[in-house]
């Protein structure tokens, strides 16, 4: 298969990361994990991302029991019923701990998945790339367009004419009904609005060289 290339990296602190940042890396595609065995141990790989997994025989609620079946890499199967566990990094270099998704995975539902990334990858890749620091970029809902639909579907506060016309000249978004041909304006909508502006505006104080 292809080499996988780094579309887009998000760095966010988290809430309890004491400053250390986290990764969400946005790939072309995902990685094709077949995992080589040795001992216990499972390691995927596939340019330059990581999965690791360790098995436990006797055990029954990793992944909450679920039951799954993994591709190794000399073809065969291995049937995983709660005894196979996510563990930390047997690889032969440094990794580092991200999340992972691609643009059209994310716009179906926007949620990483966990994995590992080679520091020399990903760190080529910050070498000549700003990241993102607006975790929400690849959301389909973090835009003004969308949540200006969802009002509009919704609908909103109804308000008088002279009411109206003092919210415009604040900068309030007012529309006007399709169904009832009444004003409304939204509360949240204009939240939404600051939020995503503020998140934007987080990028565009720092852009790098992009390739």
């Amino acid at each position: 298969m292809s080499e996988i290339n780094i579309i887009d990296v998000i760095a966010v602190a988290g809430p309890y990361s004491g400053g250390k940042l986290h990764y969400s890396v946005i790939v072309d595609r995902m990685p094709d994990h077949r995992y080589e065995r040795s001992g216990n141990r499972l390691t995927a790989h596939d340019s330059g991302f990581y999965d690791f997994l360790s098995i436990n025989t006797g055990t029954t609620k990793a992944f909450a029991g679920r039951a799954f079946t993994i591709e190794l890499v000399d073809g065969s199967k291995f049937e995983c019923k709660g005894q196979v566990w996510a563990c930390g990094s047997s690889a032969p270099e440094p990794v580092v701990s991200i999340g992972l998704g691609t643009i059209e995975g994310l716009a179906k539902c926007h949620v990483y998945y966990g994995g590992y990334v080679s520091q020399t990858k990903l760190d080529a890749w910050l070498a000549l790339n700003t990241p993102s620091k607006n975790q929400y970029k690849y959301d389909p809902r973090e835009s003004i367009e969308w949540a200006e639909q969802r009002i509009r579907e919704c609908g909103g506060k109804p308000v008088g004419v002279q009411r109206a016309r003092k919210l415009r000249h604040r900068g309030t978004f007012v529309w006007r009904n399709a169904t009832t041909n009444g004003l409304e304006w939204s509360p949240w909508f204009e939240r939404k609005r600051t939020q995503i502006l503020e998140r934007q505006a987080l990028d565009t104080k720092s852009q790098g060289v992009q390739v």
